[in-house]
């Protein structure tokens, strides 16, 4: 269950950048929002200071904040507005504001609803039941002070084309050359699923997609039900360092792609990548330490829940708990694996359909990407290419999902470092039915090192190098 004190205190921050910084929202805000919503005197002085400017200039008023409170300032306060100012610049880089927007109303219900409680408490402790009734009955009478009807299409001409102001900053890319090319990458308010057997890379897919959104500059929040919260630790220190579990375990080449000048592949060879750091050396506490120092304000969470333990409800109340404690709006989920949440073993299929319709419903209010993996039944084992068909339990995981593609890899393509993605649907896309050729070396962490367009000769170019054919060529910084 959320926690109302906090909630409040982080929407608060949260309506008052929109107040500050964004010229277009600010209107809305300025409409629905009267300053004593606000919960403290710092939020509600910068509050009326960025109403009264708006309702002047009709815009935010930005790095003019500071001018509008040079008289806090300088007061025997100033430390804690040039604190709220500075977190302010700091939230506004990260800010999610469609998912604010929409929290609104909620915030709006919660004050009024704590105004009306403290007045009609005042009016029952001098006795006056009357007007103590009338406060709670005028409460539900006046109903919520922000309704959105919806778009109405032909009439409001500007919100009826802000479709086009949608750019491909919103989704996420995935660092892999032709999926990224595709559009088939992760977009707010749509579900990505990535199929694939057991043990056939799926985790290491997930942390790939946390490591390519950070670079981006996203927040991600990645749900653990398989590995434990140590294990993914590891593995993303693997990945994000390029580190080796041991020496032992050191897949020492990793495959290049060659192509012709259409990007089909011609040939494949094999670079030597050399000695590698590894998670067993002495000096790797240190080393791990300097290496997360390197990265500007990184926003990942990891988070462990119990194999069969985690329902949509549950997983709510952690997103909301997130949003109140920490300020925390995820921009991605990433969600290891769906097949892995609370259900009932009963009605196994219709539950699993259930829950993933569930979790599209999350990426559509809140205004995140979803991924997660998916398993495959047992028909999928020495399948060359897995597909829709080859998906454990509940077909419905398709028809729900935006996007949905495969991990291929026989265990001799494992053994060289080769996998291969299959488009089975992509909503947005016309990439249904691509498949993508991917270099990797996972005992560094790396799920793809290189991509490019499968190809109709790829068996026998792959036939050509295996078994004892290998000759690794020397290359150094490869990775």
């Amino acid at each position: 269950m959320i926690d109302n004190e906090n909630f409040t205190a982080s929407l608060s921050e949260n309506l008052l950048t929109i107040l500050v910084f964004d010229d277009k929202l600010i209107q809305v805000l300025a409409s629905n929002i009267k300053v004593q919503y606000f919960d403290n005197i710092y939020h509600k002085t910068i509050a009326k200071k960025a109403i009264d400017y708006y309702n002047k200039y009709k815009s935010a008023p930005k790095e003019h904040i500071a001018d509008l409170l040079e008289k806090e300032i300088l007061s025997d306060k100033s430390e804690i507005y040039k604190s709220i100012i500075v977190s302010l610049y700091e939230n506004n880089k990260t800010i999610n504001t469609t998912y604010i927007l929409d929290e609104l109303e909620k915030f709006i219900r919660i004050q009024n609803l704590k105004s009306s409680i403290l007045k009609a408490s005042e009016f029952a402790q001098v006795g006056d039941l009357d007007k103590a009734e009338n406060e709670i009955f005028s409460l539900k009478k006046n109903g919520i002070s922000v309704f959105d009807p919806g778009t109405f299409l032909l009439k409001d001409i500007e919100k009826s084309i802000d479709f086009l102001n949608t750019s491909d900053e919103d989704g996420i890319f995935t660092g892999i050359r032709e999926l990224d090319k595709l559009k088939i990458i992760p977009y707010p308010k749509e579900l990505y699923i990535a199929v694939g057997r057991s043990g056939g890379g799926k985790s290491w897919f997930i942390i790939h997609l946390a490591k390519m959104a950070v670079m981006q500059k996203k927040k991600v929040l990645h749900i653990t039900l398989e590995l434990s919260e140590d294990r993914a630790k590891a593995r993303y220190s693997q990945s994000l360092f390029a580190l080796s579990t041991t020496n032992a375990e050191l897949q020492t080449t990793i495959p290049i792609f060659i192509t012709d000048t259409f990007g089909n592949l011609t040939n494949i060879e094999f670079k030597d990548i050399g000695k590698r750091k590894t998670l067993q050396d002495p000096d790797i506490e240190e080393y791990i330490s300097n290496q997360m120092k390197k990265f500007y304000d990184p926003c990942i969470i990891i988070k462990e829940f119990p194999t069969g333990t985690l329902s949509i409800n549950a997983l709510r109340s952690y997103l909301d708990n997130l949003e109140a404690y920490h300020n925390f709006i995820p921009d991605i989920l990433l969600l290891d694996y769906l097949d892995l949440m609370s259900l009932d073993i009963d009605k196994l299929r219709l539950d699993l359909g259930q829950t993933a319709i569930a979790l599209r419903g999350i990426a559509v209010e809140r205004n995140i990407a979803v991924v997660t993996a998916a398993q495959t039944n047992a028909k999928a084992e020495d399948i060359m290419v897995i597909t829709r068909k080859h998906l454990a339990e509940d077909f419905s995981k398709v028809r729900i999902a935006d996007n949905l593609i495969t991990i291929n890899q026989l265990p001799l393509e494992k053994q060289y470092g080769l996998a291969r993605i299959y488009v089975d649907k992509s909503r947005n896309a016309k990439g249904d039915g691509t498949i993508i050729q991917i270099s990797q070396n996972l005992s560094l962490g790396q799920f793809c090192l290189g991509s490019c367009r499968g190809s109709k000769d790829y068996m026998d170019i792959f036939e050509g190098f295996s078994g004892s054919k290998i000759k690794p060529i020397k290359s150094n910084n490869v990775i």
